[in-house]
């Protein structure tokens, strides 16, 4: 399902290499290192990564 955004969500917006029409952008990231504290309390249900048309 395709969503529109009115406002940008994560860290920051990067351009697709390539091209200068789509962009991506990840919600949080976690070193490798840092997943094994997680399981010990909870767990970490991943990141989103969001991609952006700028034409649209």
């Amino acid at each position: 399902m395709i969503k529109r955004f009115d406002n940008v969500e994560g860290i920051g917006i990067e351009e697709i290499n390539g091209q200068n029409r789509l962009a991506f952008a990840l919600s949080d990231t976690v070193d490798f290192y840092d997943l094994i504290e997680l399981s010990e309390h909870g767990g970490y249900r991943g990141s989103v990564i969001s991609f952006y048309d700028f034409t649209n």
